[in-house]
């Protein structure tokens, strides 16, 4: 069977009207995923002009619209699909639609079948847009995505919502199943429980592009991501800026790569984050530069006794990335960063001294956090106070204290919970 191509989730935050401050984004993010050989990219739904209601019908697009012409010529020159989201005028009516940018310079165009509106509830999230149905009209044009011989079935947020959609889309051969959205936090743990489903039920790899920041009045979730044929989450984006996550199919698995744009992204603790920092899964070939990383943040740690030799450090690493989940972050194919985790806990999290303050260690946290689910355990020193500072600003609180007997520096300790959930203890106390 031929494998699924690269395919990518791209992250915006609209300007809210700005169309033309818009395309360039898109075009920046469309290289950056091209960059990682991805073959299509879907973006969020109305991402060409923000989730809009008052402004939909002056900035509706038309067939063949001069706009798209810096969208066709990043399609062809980097040989990629670009999926977009825009209000289209078709004979007269206008509808939310997804326009399919393909290599060739073509457009398709998708229809939103099932037009949404925000309950109540989701006032806990800003100001509540006026309901879809007063601006568009439902569609009915539903063409399929053909990449390297597969074939994918696009979704504008609501549509993914109803069963029955993604039904019809693997009946008709659909292997991935883009879903341009707009998800806000209150409704995200549905929507996305949901896009899992989808994946499971039907064998589709399911690709989610989201907001990494507020539209329409509303806030937004982010967290773009992919999810494989069995519901796995291979990777994702964090809640807030902007950035592509690409998954591409090898004999050995999935490979994940997430890529911040350096302009508009920005990290939890608010500095820029380095466009050049790429995040993905880690592998035992990683091994040296996991060993290197924590060698030289235990050497500022005068509290702690050495206790391991620099070989042994890259064997054990070799083994724990080999043996549990891991994530690293490169820059200039330089390993600057890595956690590793399971089975409910973050057995370590450490980032290149000359490279912290960056967001770096925040973007790793939060992607473990988004994987992990249900909740998180640490253990870290008690006089590490930096890391108690870092983990506490993320939502940790400390729930242990020991005097250090139960790790092998025996120096005192404190276990850190995010979120509660019934987890089993380690083997063993970890930094």
């Amino acid at each position: 069977m031929l494998r699924i191509p690269s395919m990518a989730a791209a992250q915006t935050v609209p300007v809210a009207g700005d169309v033309s401050a818009n395309v360039v984004e898109h075009v920046r993010l469309a290289r950056l995923a091209a960059e990682a050989r991805a073959r299509v990219v879907v973006f969020p739904e109305l991402s060409l002009t923000g989730y809009e209601m008052g402004s939909a019908a002056a900035l509706a697009f038309s067939l063949g619209d001069a706009r798209l012409e810096p969208l066709r010529d990043v399609a062809r020159s980097s040989g990629v699909t670009l999926i977009v989201g825009a209000p289209m005028r078709l004979s007269g009516a206008l509808h939310n639609a997804a326009l399919i940018v393909e290599p060739t310079g073509a457009v398709g165009v998708y229809t939103k079948q099932h037009l949404g509106t925000f309950p109540p509830s989701a006032r806990v999230d800003g100001e509540l847009p006026p309901s879809e149905s007063t601006v568009f009209t439902p569609g009915t044009s539903n063409p399929e995505v053909i990449v390297d011989g597969h074939s994918g079935a696009v979704a504008i947020c609501a549509d993914a919502n109803r069963a029955e959609h993604a039904v019809r889309a693997a009946e008709r051969g659909a292997r991935i199943y883009f879903a341009s959205s707009f998800v806000i936090p209150s409704e995200f743990e549905e929507a996305t429980t949901n896009l899992r489903s989808r994946a499971q039920k039907h064998r589709m790899v399911v690709v989610f592009a989201n907001y990494g920041g507020s539209s329409g009045g509303l806030a937004s979730a982010g967290r773009s991501g992919v999810w494989a044929e069995d519901g796995t989450l291979l990777g994702c984006l964090p809640a807030a800026g902007t950035g592509v996550v690409v998954a591409s199919e090898s004999d050995e698995g999935w490979r994940v790569e997430t890529r911040l744009e350096s302009r508009s992204t920005r990290a939890h603790e608010g500095t820029m984050m380095d466009a050049a920092v790429v995040f993905r899964r880690g592998s035992g070939e990683d091994a040296a530069g996991v060993a290197a990383v924590l060698g030289a943040a235990r050497g500022a740690m005068t509290y702690l006794p050495r206790l391991h030799t620099p070989h042994e450090d890259r064997a054990f690493f070799w083994a724990q990335l080999e043996q549990r989940e891991s994530l690293v972050a490169t820059k200039d194919g330089v390993l600057v960063g890595f956690a590793i985790f399971g089975d409910g806990w973050l057995y370590h999290l450490y980032v290149d001294r000359g490279q912290q303050n960056r967001g770096i260690g925040s973007r790793l946290l939060a992607d473990v956090q988004a994987l992990a689910g249900g909740g998180l355990q640490l253990w870290t020193f008690q006089q590490n106070a930096g890391a108690r500072r870092f983990y506490e600003r993320h939502g940790f609180r400390a729930v242990e204290e020991t005097d250090g007997s139960g790790n092998e520096e025996r120096v005192p300790d404190v276990r850190y919970r995010w979120e509660s959930s019934r987890v089993r203890e380690p083997e063993r106390s970890l930094d």
